[in-house]
């Protein structure tokens, strides 16, 4: 079963796709600038329904349907899409300033939106495990970006996942994700070593790799531990 954590940049991309085969199902979505607007309120009327749009270099809607449903039918693979709060149908104000606004007020709490998003993903594993059907079933997780390392750290307190497909995925918290105090104990290629202790981690071109090797941490430990290759993988977007 795969599981695929949408990011701002995923969501336009997945409504794209699935428009191509729901048409009527996901005509009146919400979106702008590629996200969903909030919910009206009696000072801010609900936006327009518009057409959206993919991040450039994106994959073509139709060839990207063809390909999901021939993952499905021919591999007979669930696939389940989720979008963690403030994203697509949850998403806020999408101005920059107001974005500012949410995070700082999210910090004040003593929390971050990152930190939240990951426990809207295990929410999100524990809904899916819990689904007829689905119990028992092993888990590929996929994210990109900073979502990549949210979803990293939402593996390590869940029960152990089949796989993890990081696309991007920074080399540093300092790049995201933003975890309160989290860097007085340790960065994300700790935490990649860590979950790759529990499944499959494959980093789809990740941050860093022209600028030294910011990934020798969990490289040395795959090696110190004897880990088959398949544990700790580095490899290229399919084509």
């Amino acid at each position: 079963m795969e599981v695929n954590v949408l990011d701002a940049d995923r969501w336009p991309e997945f409504l794209a796709m699935m428009r191509v085969g729901f048409a009527d199902a996901f005509s009146s979505t919400v979106l702008a600038s590629g996200s969903a607007a909030a919910p009206a309120s009696k000072s801010q009327p609900v936006a327009k329904a518009t057409k959206p749009v993919a991040k450039e270099g994106a994959a073509d809607p139709v060839t990207a349907w063809k390909r999901l449903v021939e993952q499905i039918v021919s591999k007979n693979q669930t696939v389940c899409f989720f979008a963690p709060r403030g994203i697509g149908l949850t998403a806020w104000n999408p101005s920059e300033r107001k974005q500012t606004h949410i995070r700082r007020r999210f910090m004040l709490l003593g929390q971050t939106l990152d930190g939240m998003r990951v426990w809207d993903v295990r929410r999100g594993l524990q809904v899916i495990r819990g689904l007829p059907g689905l119990k028992g079933r092993p888990i590929h997780l996929r994210a990109s970006g900073v979502m990549a390392g949210i979803v990293l750290y939402a593996s390590l307190f869940e029960p152990p996942v089949e796989r993890l497909d990081l696309t991007a995925l920074p080399a540093s918290h300092r790049d995201g994700p933003i975890f309160l105090n989290v860097l007085r104990f340790l960065d994300i290629p700790q935490a990649v070593a860590m979950a790759a202790d529990r499944a499959n981690v494959c980093l789809i071109e990740p941050a860093g790799a022209d600028a030294g090797d910011p990934w020798q941490f969990p490289r040395t430990v795959a090696t110190s531990l004897g880990w088959p290759t398949q544990r700790l993988n580095f490899a290229r977007p399919p084509q």
